[in-house]
């Protein structure tokens, strides 16, 4: 994943990886150093922007499907990963992760 990962998330951040909870960017980050390296094959990557109640900022939803093998398996699992980005507090272009759910798919 990278040591920059927790460029992405906030301190109000949260992630479920394949059932496991975590909060905050420290939280999220240190989840991620500890994982083994991976190689991803995409096969679709779907977005659509999202209105929260009455929240104008833009928010998206990233939908993610593929596979993916961690170091030492030997085969490819597939897994969907869903995002909601939410955009940085004063406008522009910058988003963040609020929410990062990962699943294994059997």
């Amino acid at each position: 994943m990278g040591k920059e990962i927790f460029r992405f998330y906030r301190d109000n951040s949260i992630a479920v990886w394949n059932g496991t909870p975590m909060a905050g960017s420290s939280a999220i980050s240190e989840f991620y150093k500890k994982m083994p390296t991976t190689k991803h094959l995409i096969d679709s990557i779907d977005c659509h922007p999202i209105q929260l109640g009455n929240d104008a900022s833009k928010t998206m939803l990233v939908t993610v499907v593929g596979k993916v093998i961690y170091a030492g398996a030997d085969k490819m699992r597939p897994f969907n990963q869903n995002f909601i980005l939410s955009q940085e507090e004063g406008g522009g272009r910058n988003y963040y992760v609020a929410s990062d759910c990962f699943r294994l798919v059997s």
